[in-house]
């Protein structure tokens, strides 16, 4: 993977123009292109910076701004719009050649914790003291819920069986056949087997089991037949083989969060997702870079 910012901006307006169209309406200012954007913005991932970073590395980088053809530098409001006005690319034909995919549920950290400065994240503790009046209403029969203590952090457990998946491969077998979907124990649920399998056109679905803190055999159709390749089988079967596959994904995940970091600089969920599209974008821009 390329470490050289000229390379890897060269190489994202050369993508960029090969997958947008230059302005998105005939009635634009056509003071900026899409593609110069587009490049922007992937240099912003790559830089591990914000809007304001990114802006000012292009005021001192002269061969910079020539690679990607800018006159003058943006504002970084401007920049800023970009990301907003993001959208999903148009579908493509399916590849002829399918082959397994993996997934995995470990990702980075997408969200920040916001509390008042200078103020230390604090471990949950005994419950605060009643506010004055409390006990009173207690007492006459109006009994209320203890006050939430803002001292405290609370991450919601992910259910079994994450709703991520389902979506996630809708959208790749628009682009590319998936012949096998290899997944680890956080998607094991049975609506995932059936709905790869019977709507998304997946021959083969490998979900390792989790038998949530129960040893008793899943009832559903797809599970037991997962609990059966995993136990019955020995170290060596053609199952345990593919399913080794899916290491692959956690070297992947290694180097993206190595080189681009492990956290996101967004805090809203629409925006957050804007920076993992960027953050995808720019990992394959480093490997076509380094070519």
């Amino acid at each position: 993977m390329t470490e050289s910012p000229l390379a890897f901006a060269r190489e994202a307006l050369a993508a960029a123009r090969a997958a947008v169209d230059p302005y998105a309406s005939k009635f634009s200012k056509r003071d900026y292109t899409r593609h110069q954007h587009l490049a922007v913005l992937a240099l912003k991932q790559f830089l591990k910076t914000g809007y304001r970073g990114v802006v000012a590395y292009l005021r001192d980088r002269a061969d910079l701004r020539g690679a990607l053809g800018l006159t003058r530098v943006p504002h970084f409001t401007t920049v800023q719009k970009a990301t907003a006005r993001l959208k999903k690319r148009p579908r493509r034909p399916p590849d002829r050649h399918p082959g397994p995919a993996p997934a995995d549920p470990g990702g980075g950290r997408c969200h920040r914790v916001r509390r008042p400065p200078g103020q230390p994240l604090l471990r949950p503790g005994p419950r605060p003291p009643h506010p004055p009046g409390a006990l009173a209403e207690a007492d006459r029969g109006d009994r209320r819920p203890d006050p939430p203590d803002p001292r405290r952090v609370r991450h919601p457990r992910a259910p079994a069986g994450r709703p991520q998946l389902v979506p996630a491969v809708r959208r790749a077998v628009e682009h590319t056949r998936i012949d096998a979907l290899l997944a680890d124990a956080g998607y094991d649920a049975e609506k995932n087997h059936a709905t790869c399998r019977g709507k998304l056109g997946i021959r083969s679905t490998v979900i390792a089991p989790n038998w949530r803190g129960s040893r008793k055999w899943p009832k559903a159709k797809y599970r037991r037949q997962m609990v059966k390749r995993f136990r019955k089988r020995p170290r060596g079967a053609r199952s345990r083989r593919v399913y080794a596959q899916r290491w692959q994904i956690e070297s992947g995940f290694s180097r993206n969060k190595r080189l681009l970091g492990s956290a996101l600089r967004a805090t809203r969920w629409v925006n957050q997702k804007k920076e993992l599209l960027l953050r995808t974008i720019t990992h394959n821009l480093m490997l076509l870079a380094a070519l």
